[in-house]
């Protein structure tokens, strides 16, 4: 049962770059959001997510991206950025950025492993046991299970669930819902990567509705 009245047909004109399967999923698993929260989940999915397609987070970044996204020293973001004829060294970046947080051990390959996935890009070691034993998914030992369709979809439901993301919705406006689920914190000084994107994206949607 669903509260919402989002449709995969509303939603056509706004996302033409869609591919069916994990937004589908989004929309019809059974929830409690509201429109607004549907509209704001999906706003976020639509950037952390391109094309709804849920695949493993990529870090081909160039070394000024390392520097701005991840506040990454010049000299550390020159040797593992990518460059002309050579990716960028996405293993190692995974592991500098992410180990030592989010219950990624220090000297280890957890922040590669446990990268962002699925429509919410669910990232950190963490994360990826408490979701897996919530929803009943082996998710610690099997990371890419979390980029198959109906999992992705039940996990970003979930995170939102979790998070208490309507309530911040509704208190911090979307806004807040975008730095939460990319700065960690609704409270963040920092704008989330992308704000105006995802700010946008939920505007959209919004106004469709009262068509």
């Amino acid at each position: 049962m669903t509260k919402h009245s989002i449709t995969m047909e509303l939603l056509h004109p706004l996302f033409t770059y869609y591919v069916d399967g994990a937004l589908s999923n989004l929309l019809t698993e059974p929830s409690d959001l509201d429109n607004q929260e549907m509209a704001a989940l999906v706003a976020q999915c639509a950037v952390e997510c391109p094309h709804f397609r849920p695949v493993s987070e990529s870090l081909n970044y160039t070394p000024s991206a390392l520097r701005t996204v991840f506040g990454m020293r010049t000299e550390n973001a020159n040797f593992l950025g990518r460059s002309v004829g050579a990716p960028a060294k996405q293993r190692e970046i995974a592991n500098m950025v992410y180990n030592g947080r989010m219950g990624n051990r220090l000297h280890s390959n957890d922040g590669w492993v446990y990268r962002g996935r699925g429509l919410i890009q669910l990232t950190g070691r963490n994360n990826y046991t408490r979701y897996g034993t919530l929803l009943g998914y082996p998710l610690t030992d099997e990371p890419d299970i979390a980029n198959e369709t109906r999992v992705a979809a039940q996990l970003a439901l979930a995170y939102w669930r979790e998070n208490k993301l309507g309530d911040i919705l509704r208190v911090y406006g979307i806004r807040g819902v975008s730095r939460k689920i990319n700065r960690g914190t609704h409270l963040a000084t920092k704008p989330a990567l992308h704000e105006e994107e995802r700010s946008r994206n939920y505007e959209r949607i919004m106004e469709a509705l009262d068509e």
